[in-house]
């Protein structure tokens, strides 16, 4: 058996998502977590849709949306996330921004789901609220999960489509 698939037996990975708020409310820092849970943990983050970035204290966040389609509600909310959450500090040029898009913007994945960089593990909780209340969800959006069901945006409006995809 690999490590991954050993630190899948310690613990749950989807336990995981318990032990984010606990460590939001208790603002444990990236060393604490370690400390903690050990390095199995970032891996299990990844079941919470979340990926550790390079730049300590930081995390990717990946929103699943299944088939690539979004209510208004629910991009709505996913703007005021990006716009609120995933913002780069000052030190990484949080404060030069680009033109076009500004500093808080989000990534649409090859899968069709969302991505935001810059998020701190003490927003999750509140994204995560948000997220509930329109009907979305990090969880498994990351990792060693079922990754995401593509479906085609114009499925059954193109009259002239060869097939309802």
């Amino acid at each position: 058996m690999n490590t991954v698939e050993e630190w899948k037996q310690e613990k749950h990975p989807l336990d995981v998502v318990e032990d984010v708020r606990a460590y939001a409310e208790e603002g444990l820092s990236f060393e604490e977590i370690e400390a903690r849970a050990g390095d199995g943990e970032w891996e299990r983050l990844k079941w919470a849709g979340m990926y550790t970035q390079k730049q300590d204290g930081y995390f990717m966040v990946r929103t699943k949306v299944p088939g690539g389609h979004l209510t208004p509600d629910q991009a709505e909310t996913i703007g005021e996330v990006a716009a609120e959450f995933a913002t780069a500090p000052e030190w990484a040029g949080g404060s030069d921004q680009n033109d076009v898009f500004g500093d808080a913007y989000m990534d649409v994945t090859t899968r069709q789901d969302v991505q935001m960089h810059w998020i701190e593990l003490e927003d999750v909780p509140e994204i995560w609220r948000r997220y509930a209340e329109v009907g979305l969800t990090t969880v498994q959006g990351c990792g060693d999960s079922a990754r995401n069901v593509l479906g085609c945006p114009a499925g059954g409006l193109d009259d002239h489509s060869a097939f309802d995809a």
